[in-house]
């Protein structure tokens, strides 16, 4: 009934578009989504449109199942959303079931149990903590090598998928931090990232606070958006977080005093070259940077605003204006496909006899020979 029940949550416009990309008619999809029993080969061919694995169609397994139910908590409707999140519980349900018994791998976040969540100026000083434990002590230049940072040191697990509705999500399940970052323009990925990363901050010292201990939590951000205004606290500080992190605001000061000497400019004002030369200096977007000047106060307040319309409205986006301007290039940014550590915790498990080499890679959605492969020193990643 697994089946059933996942096709009758879709929308009929959403059930049109599983029969186009499945290349199963209507009339039997209808059937199928009535409880009618499936054959391999449809529930292959729909898992496939779904971009699940064929299991989740057919039952579900205890981890799945606990991450499904959380992610439901989110109380998301549409068909896509439905869609996504259960891709997602199906990834956290499996990094789960494959670090079970390898002990907490949240206790790092106990470095950042101080301070007020409401607070951007806590935010930006656990950012710099961060940095100062994570990042070799570096707390001016760029950040570009992130995931591999938080993947190397075990950090999280980071699962990077193509055509979610959100930009990004967090979660802490069974003490498992997890970020899912949706494949976009790669800036707006990194920035994702470090947002994340401080939803997960904000939240174990929230549990902390409150004399609890870390519980599951899941948070999703459809769009990661660099505006100012009126939020929910923890965006407030995820984001807060997140800038401070890739554009420390002695970084950025230092990096723009020795942009003015070299170009002689005037110590007055920012102009659009300044601020697309910091971009891609940090390697986020315009509209990051640009905003991450008015928080410092280097523009004036709603100036962040007009720079990136003016951009627009000029009919080039800021990586064309950047290349016509012979702009250095951005540093290349790996979100890997899949996390080492993940790889390495399956083998010791199909070493130990714990788990079947079937098994491991269904649940990392490999083939085995890919498995095989990655394990003995093949490439866990992939350039953006």
């Amino acid at each position: 009934m697994q089946l059933a029940e996942i096709l009758h949550s879709f929308s009929p416009a959403y059930v049109h578009k599983v029969t186009s990309q499945s290349g199963i008619a209507a009339d039997r999809l209808a059937q199928l989504t009535n409880g009618a029993p499936a054959l391999p080969s449809e529930v292959v061919a729909i898992a496939r449109a779904l971009r699940l694995h064929p299991s989740s169609l057919l039952g579900t397994a205890h981890n799945e199942a606990t991450a499904t139910f959380l992610f439901r908590s989110l109380n998301l409707q549409s068909s896509e959303d439905q869609l996504a999140l259960r891709r997602m519980s199906e990834r956290l349900g499996a990094a789960a079931e494959i670090l079970e018994g390898a002990g907490p791998l949240d206790e790092w976040l106990t470095d950042f149990l101080h301070g007020d969540t409401a607070s951007g100026d806590e935010a930006a000083r656990n950012a710099a903590l961060f940095r100062e434990r994570f990042a070799g002590g570096d707390v001016l230049g760029p950040l570009s090598f992130l995931p591999q940072l938080c993947l190397e040191q075990s950090l999280i697990v980071l699962f990077t998928m193509d055509e979610l509705p959100f930009d990004g999500a967090s979660a802490i399940y069974q003490h498992i931090p997890v970020v899912f970052i949706s494949r976009r323009f790669v800036p707006r990925m990194l920035f994702s990232l470090a947002h994340e990363i401080g939803h997960l901050v904000a939240h174990h010292f929230r549990a902390a606070e409150a004399h609890e201990a870390t519980d599951d939590f899941i948070s999703v951000d459809r769009e990661v958006r660099p505006t100012v205004g009126r939020r929910r606290r923890a965006e407030q500080y995820a984001h807060a977080f997140a800038s401070e992190l890739l554009m420390p605001s002695q970084g950025v000061g230092l990096f723009l005093r020795t942009l003015r000497q070299r170009q002689s400019a005037p110590a007055d004002g920012l102009g659009d070259l300044e601020i697309l030369i910091l971009s891609r200096y940090y390697n986020v977007s315009f509209a990051v940077a640009a905003m991450r000047c008015e928080q410092l106060t280097l523009i004036p307040a709603g100036a962040a605003h007009e720079f990136t319309a003016r951009m627009s409205k000029r009919g080039k986006s800021a990586e064309k204006k950047a290349r016509e301007l012979g702009l250095m290039p951005r540093e290349d940014v790996v979100f890997p496909s899949i996390s080492p550590f993940l790889i390495e915790a399956a083998a010791a498990k199909i070493a130990d006899g714990n788990i079947s080499i079937g098994r491991a890679s269904e649940l990392l959605g490999l083939s085995v020979g890919s498995l095989i492969d990655l394990h003995s020193g093949g490439d866990h990643s992939v350039s953006m």
